[in-house]
């Protein structure tokens, strides 16, 4: 019988420490110890998920050069004087961002007039191209102009776009895409400092619901008086997450 009143004393001894533990949490969390009491308590709870999607627009075509590269496309024969285009470079990303995101555009040099001579040809030296001779560049084309035969004029054109996250027309691309624009298509955009939107997506989509947008560059230049030469430009396209 001893073994057992020691064992009833030891648990007499904690019970108090237990009662005291639990009355402190009880008052600790809004809740009243005293039956006749009322407590009103709130609690909040809160969850990040991290933006995922293309750091930057995959530009993935046989007939357009990745990023980076010193070349890119090229003009056919006859832009001196004829409405010429690249075949066309096939822009895609995704985001799950419920706003979707936005491919942005803008002259990589920052500079004015984005087709010039290039005295050092291939691109790779561009403080040797000659934008101030106006007959060694190609002018800005009007926002939303067209591109006549002789008109001197350049720009960019979203021609065509599909695919998830609501693809659709950025600000910079307002005019309905045409897959081959003609003389009369009021759909090119200049291509200079400012940054401009090139299609965009209005919400979340993934890596196997792509959007997809497909641009060209494409000018004329002024005819027989246009100068000899080589000339480049380089569009820089980045893609921000819509706010």
């Amino acid at each position: 019988m001893k073994p057992t009143r020691k064992r009833a004393t030891r648990l007499m001894a904690f019970g108090p420490a237990l009662v005291m533990i639990c009355v402190t949490a009880y008052v600790a969390s809004g809740a009243s110890v005293v039956g006749s009491a009322s407590a009103v308590s709130t609690a909040g709870v809160q969850g990040t998920v991290s933006t995922a999607g293309s750091a930057d627009p995959d530009v993935s075509s046989a007939t357009c050069a990745g990023e980076n590269a010193a070349g890119g496309e090229a003009l056919g024969a006859g832009w001196e004087s004829s409405l010429t285009m690249t075949n066309g470079c096939l822009l895609t990303f995704w985001t799950n961002n419920g706003n979707g995101a936005t491919v942005n555009y803008a002259d990589d040099y920052g500079g004015t007039t984005f087709f010039c001579k290039d005295g050092t040809p291939g691109g790779t030296a561009d403080a040797t191209r000659i934008c101030g001779t106006d007959n060694q560049n190609v002018d800005q084309v009007p926002a939303g102009g067209a591109i006549a035969n002789g008109s001197d004029k350049f720009g960019i054109a979203l021609t065509a776009v599909s695919g998830g996250g609501g693809a659709t027309n950025g600000t910079g691309a307002t005019a309905a895409p045409v897959a081959t624009p003609g003389v009369t298509d009021a759909v090119w955009w200049p291509i200079d400092a400012a940054t401009r939107q090139l299609c965009k997506t209005t919400a979340s989509n993934t890596s196997g619901t792509l959007a997809n947008c497909t641009f060209k560059m494409g000018g004329s230049g002024e005819g027989a008086t246009q100068g000899a030469g080589t000339y480049y430009g380089r569009a820089l396209l980045t893609i921000t997450q819509n706010p």
